[in-house]
């Protein structure tokens, strides 16, 4: 007997690592000779850059810069003023199971910022970084969907179709973008631009043949110094990008990461009011799609004996996807009266999932910081960190990923004993099962099978057990479930309850 297996292959990536790394940054830095002295600091934030990633045999690392900004009062009462500061980073993890030729996504975030004057020339920045690392690696596997023999053989198989949700395509693309962006001020010069804060945000993602198209925009929040004051605007440039992928449905759905690598502001040389804007982008993506999967789960033989050796493929299954945005409104408690809100920006900080209850909790927390003016018209800063939450139920043994997006617009306006601010934070969540498929691996054909002797009956009378199914009569009696169901007038394979069957060609 020979029998050939039948495959159907499996080709794709298979996550091994995904972690948070998080990790704090410090840098001592000198006030440049030509900066007047510091008398106090009034905000200060960061642009974080990625810069490289690297994935070797047990070990992930992901190397980035926070360009940093403050903004201070100097000694010399001349207005506010600025000082920039680079502050390099590398986040390493050792990781069982990652190698050198797995694919890497990271988005590194600045969780929080801090600059504080030690004396009035010099300065202690503190930069609060979150990395998330999802590392792929790639399988190129195959599943037994049948066997095929002689008409002789007499195989009877079992084939099941399973549901599977995995991940065809990783892959990253670098962009560039470059535009100029209207300036909404009405000043007799054109404004001093104090700092700048990029971040990208996709908005709409479709696979189009082996096509993953993406659009969205990069929000870019402006301080600037407009005849002397300070004022706040938020521009957007908007982008659409084509990635190209291989073996992928126009059913899939594609998740994008965008991180900024670089970012240049100059004034427009056509417009004192206008801005030229270059940006550099790494979009990483990771498609999923579910697909069917044809998988031989048992078969037999009615002339000979079968050996089979089996295995269980581990396959996960696409539960829920989903977004729930949550809206934030809380009041910045002040001593001080509030004139008016220059700019207000927005941090994510973190995102913790619990379980409890039948149902997944998700957690997001933002740092909101707000530039004001106070009483006195003097620049002033708040900084809180506000926390909400949503609930999607789901059984036990599911499990949930969840992302928020960066906070877009805040808006604050000055109220009865402080700030009052308002902002959206959408989660992004994605709720799979893993399931355990059985499947055949190998089959050794055996010794045939003893023919009917002609003391033995042609024709068995028995019924069938609890639990027990056609296939397993037939398979039982090395007969076929098509003779059972034309020996007992069946139309299904669906066993009566409490009828003796006639089971045929017993051997």
């Amino acid at each position: 007997m020979e029998l050939k297996l039948e495959q159907e292959y499996m080709n794709g990536y298979v996550p091994v690592l995904e972690t948070q790394l998080t990790q704090e940054e410090t840098l001592e830095a000198i006030v440049p000779d030509a900066y007047p002295d510091i008398l106090g600091v009034v905000d200060c934030g960061g642009q974080v850059m990625l810069t490289g990633k690297d994935v070797q045999d047990g070990e992930v690392s992901v190397s980035g810069k926070v360009l940093g900004w403050l903004l201070y009062r100097p000694e010399d009462g001349q207005g506010i003023r600025r000082m920039e500061l680079t502050i390099p980073f590398t986040a390493r993890t050792a990781a069982a199971g990652v190698e050198a030729r797995c694919r890497c996504v990271a988005q590194p975030r600045l969780r929080g910022m801090d600059v504080r004057a030690l004396n009035p020339r010099k300065i202690l920045a503190r930069a609060d970084l979150a990395v998330e690392v999802e590392v792929y690696a790639e399988v190129n596997g195959a599943v037994c969907s049948g066997v095929t023999g002689k008409e002789e053989d007499g195989l009877e198989q079992r084939v099941g179709e399973y549901t599977v949700y995995s991940a065809p395509a990783v892959q990253e693309k670098e962009f560039s973008i470059y535009d100029e962006v209207r300036l909404s001020v009405n000043t007799d010069r054109p404004p001093e631009i104090l700092c700048a804060q990029a971040s990208p945000v996709c908005t709409e993602s479709r696979i189009i043949g082996n096509k993953f198209v993406f659009k969205g925009e990069v929000r870019v929040q402006l301080r600037m110094l407009c005849d002397g004051q300070l004022c706040g605007q938020n521009v957007g440039v908007s982008f659409s990008q084509i990635m190209e992928l291989a073996d992928v449905s126009e059913g899939a759905d594609g998740q994008v990461e965008l991180c900024m690598t670089g970012l240049e502001l100059s004034p427009s040389q056509e417009d004192d009011r206008a801005l030229s804007v270059s940006m550099d982008i790494l979009a990483q993506a990771v498609v999923r799609e579910q697909r069917r999967l044809r998988v031989l789960e048992d078969v037999y033989s009615t002339a000979a004996q079968l050996q089979l050796q089996r295995e269980s493929l581990q396959s996960e299954q696409l539960a829920e996807r989903t977004v729930r945005t949550q809206n934030l409104r809380q009041l910045l408690e002040l001593p001080d009266m509030v004139s008016a809100v220059v700019d207000a920006q927005a941090e994510l900080i973190s995102v913790q999932v619990n379980y409890r209850d039948g149902a997944f909790e998700p957690e997001g927390q933002v740092r909101v910081r707000v530039l004001y003016l106070d009483g006195e018209e003097q620049p002033c800063c708040v900084s809180r960190v506000l926390s909400t939450s949503v609930r999607v139920d789901a059984p036990a043994g599911t499990r949930c990923r969840c992302r928020c997006m960066c906070p877009g617009d805040v808006f604050a306006n000055p109220a009865a004993g402080g700030v009052e601010v308002r902002l959206s934070l959408p989660f992004y969540i994605l709720l799979t099962a893993t399931s355990a498929i059985p499947v055949i691996t190998q089959i050794q054909p055996g010794p045939e099978r003893e023919r009917r002797a002609g003391d033995r009956p042609s024709m068995v009378l028995r019924a069938a057990v609890p639990g027990e199914s056609l296939w397993d009569i037939a398979k039982a009696y090395s007969t076929t479930c098509e003779r059972i169901r034309r020996a007992n007038a069946m139309d299904t394979d669906e066993l009566p309850v409490g009828q003796m069957l006639l089971i045929p060609g017993a051997c």
